[in-house]
């Protein structure tokens, strides 16, 4: 069987340098920078693309997710809700036209998973913001999403609405 690929208009991810893929990524394990703060975490996509604005771009931002007051905080310091904030913000500063979320409530307690969900809810929508969302728990990915794949040993076996999957 061919290998997989994945196209960003037309031309293959894999070859395009990572300041044209306009992809934020979320990982499982949020791949925060230990020796940054907050602050440093969430401007660093930009400051690797030489954004000399980096720090003022990102000030709505750190206040749209509840992380101003966090900013000059380590990543060991923080809750793994307010971690998981950090890892969405980075992954937003570069104002990606996509967003991949790799298992979005890893590791978080009830209390976080709701607080995460509404958080998502509105910084995703508006301006929308298509998302891909990794995730093992269907009800995880159907209280996150509108449209759904789902794939089983690497097959598609849906496409569609949560309605159209009932």
């Amino acid at each position: 069987a061919p290998a997989a690929s994945i196209s960003l208009d037309g031309r293959p991810l894999a070859i395009l340098p990572p300041e044209e893929r306009a992809v934020g990524y979320v990982p499982q394990g949020l791949g925060l920078l230990p020796h940054r703060t907050v602050l440093g975490n969430v401007v660093y996509p930009l400051e690797i693309r030489s954004r000399p604005d980096a720090r003022a771009r990102v000030q709505p931002l750190l206040k749209d997710l509840g992380l101003d007051g966090l900013k000059d905080r380590y990543p060991r310091t923080l809750s793994g809700g307010e971690r998981q904030r950090v890892a969405m913000a980075r992954a937003l500063a570069a104002e990606p036209r996509w967003l991949l979320w790799d298992e979005p409530y890893a590791g978080l307690d009830l209390e976080a998973r709701d607080e995460l969900l509404d958080l998502l809810g509105s910084t995703l929508e508006t301006p929308p913001l298509p998302t891909v969302i990794v995730a093992h728990e269907p009800a995880v990915a159907f209280s996150l999403g509108r449209q759904f794949l789902l794939l089983q040993a690497g097959r598609q076996r849906f496409q569609g609405s949560l309605e159209e999957l009932r």
